[in-house]
Formats: structure tokens, sequence, C-alpha cells
């Protein structure tokens, strides 16, 4: 099993390596980005809880809107607008299954993801910056992330439908207008506020169960890593 295990750690490096991932620095976002503020690499890496239960566990394979070539895996995909009202149930559809390492609800990821309105108005793409964006699931991000990320598998292609209430609150019909309206709303001003949102998502890093010993050592490793270009 440790043999196996520091395998698994170098195989996760080679994975960082091949994204370019160097010195952590910020990138640049726009001002209304959904997702906590993404790094061009994992400063530290959070072990994978091996038996960590989904607080919140998503609808799987439900109705999603269409993604042209779905099993695309690293390709910036195409969404198409979502039909009809938007669902209040919180959707997970496996895309492409992978076979890498299980991600954990805390663990640090790094992932290729596209993010829009149920509308169809896309509003984040790491495509179009050029490269993949880093998280910490377990620290401030949407729980839609959280939760839709944790249990699948480095490889996975999934799409997430997250309904308000696990992105960024909900809205009354009044706050909905008062908002349409362009008027403020205190505590609930965020531009992403009472949208359904759609994401297609890449895994392509998160880190490995691991021992303490292990896991200083593989921080250590992968904070001297340098990029491929």
């Amino acid at each position: 099993m440790q043999h196996l295990q520091k395998q698994l750690a170098v195989l996760s490096l080679f994975a960082l390596a091949a994204a370019g991932l160097t010195a952590c620095q910020e990138v640049p976002r726009e001002q209304n980005a959904p997702l906590a503020t993404p790094k061009s690499c994992v400063k530290t890496i959070t072990p994978a809880a091996s038996a960590e239960p989904a607080a919140v566990k998503p609808v799987e394979n439900g109705p999603v809107p269409a993604v042209d070539l779905p099993d695309s895996f690293g390709t910036e995909p195409n969404i198409a607008a979502g039909t009809g009202p938007a669902p209040k149930d919180f959707i997970r559809t496996v895309l492409h299954e992978g076979t890498g390492t299980v991600v954990s609800a805390n663990a640090d990821v790094i992932v290729h993801y596209k993010g829009q309105k149920w509308n169809g108005e896309v509003f984040d793409d790491s495509w179009q910056r050029g490269e993949p964006a880093s998280f910490s699931l377990g620290n401030n991000i949407i729980e839609g992330w959280t939760w839709g990320l944790a249990g699948r598998n480095v490889g996975d292609r999934i799409e997430l439908v997250i309904p308000p209430r696990l992105a960024y609150g909900e809205l009354t019909e009044r706050e909905q207008a008062a908002k349409d309206a362009g008027q403020p709303l205190p505590g609930k001003d965020h531009p992403l506020a009472g949208e359904t949102l759609v994401f297609v998502i890449d895994i392509l890093f998160a880190p490995p169960v691991t021992e303490e010993t292990q896991l200083a050592a593989y921080t250590q490793l992968l904070a001297q890593s340098q990029p491929t270009g």
C-alpha cells in the first residue's frame, strides 16, 4: 500500500507538470468571477479523506443542458441553454468517467471549467483564460462545487446544475424584481444571486490519500516542481 501511495504521488506530480503549473501566483479574474480566486498552483496539499460522507447528495445523471462532444475531456465544451424553468434539484451528470484519485470534499483540485447561467449566458471559462485553475473545495467556494466534485475521480468530465441555494443565494420575487431594476440588495448583491448555474468541469488533479509524513514530502516536492511549457 505504501508503495502504491508513492506511485500515486509521483503520477500526480507529472499531472501538475503537464498542466504547466509553477510558483503560486493569483490568476487575474474578472470582478464577477463566480468562485474563489484560483491560483496557478496548489501551495499546500489537503489530503483526501477516505470516508468523508457527502453532506449534500446531487441527483445523479438527471436532465441537464446538452453539451457538444461531451466525452472530449480536456477540450472546451459548448453548452446549450437550459430549456423551460430552471430545475430546483441539484444535478450531477457524468459525461466522461476517469479512473484517477477520488476527490474528497476538502481537497485542493486543479480543473478546467466553463460556467454559464441557465439561460446560456457564459460568465466564466478557464479555457478562454488559457490555463486551468486550482481551488480548495473546503474553503471559500460555493457548496454546489464542493458536493458536485466530492466522490468523483480525476479524469472525470462532469456537468453540474446548481440551484441558487447551493450557489449565491435565493431571491424572492420582490428581490428579483429589484435586482432586475438595478436596485441594491444588501447582503444579496452578488451578480449571480438568484441564478441557477450550469458548469462543465474537467477534473485534472486531486491529491491521493497519504499519511502525514508522505504528505509533507509530497508538498515539498510540489513546491519545487517546474512547468513543462
